[in-house]
């Protein structure tokens, strides 16, 4: 749309000319495109956070992946319909958000991913240092690292279940 005033230039918008009335709407529609990113994550940490550990994490990635492409897709798709009436497009595009937020459970599930490295790491130094000790060490020391490493098992199994 250009404006009958042809010093103002083009906008975008029926109120052209008008900049007050277009930045109010452009952070109206922004701050309540947030808001609606913010339910998204929502839905997603509560939907996808049990299927992170029952179906698994490369699972939940992937399909967190392909519902972001979707979502992606539906957002582009909202923005090439101008002949949609705008509160429909503006309808579409707030739904594209919130499926693209309550699919994004990438993050969650590669961050449980990485956090997993540092224990399984741990856990294999303790059995070779208790290989270790059983093949070079004494009665005692064997049992000591033997324990430790029951410990660390444990305290981890613990925290799962928490």
């Amino acid at each position: 749309m250009r404006c009958s005033d042809a010093s103002s230039g083009f906008s975008g918008s029926p109120e052209c000319g008008d900049r007050d009335a277009v930045l109010a709407r452009g952070a109206r529609l922004g701050g309540a495109a947030m808001a609606v990113v913010v339910a998204g994550n929502v839905a997603c940490a509560l939907g996808w956070a049990p299927f992170i550990d029952r179906r698994g994490r490369r699972y939940v990635a992937c399909r967190s992946l392909a519902g972001s492409s979707l979502g992606l897709l539906a957002l582009a798709g909202a923005a090439r319909r101008a002949a949609l009436a705008e509160s429909v497009r503006v309808a579409w595009t707030y739904s594209a958000y919130f499926f693209l937020a309550a699919t994004s459970a990438t993050t969650p599930a590669l961050s449980a991913a990485a956090a997993d490295l540092a224990p399984k790491a741990m856990q294999a130094a303790l059995e070779r240092f208790a290989a270790f000790e059983k093949e070079h060490g004494d009665a005692s020391s064997q049992k000591a690292v033997t324990a430790l490493a029951k410990a660390y098992v444990q305290k981890r199994k613990d925290a799962m279940e928490e």
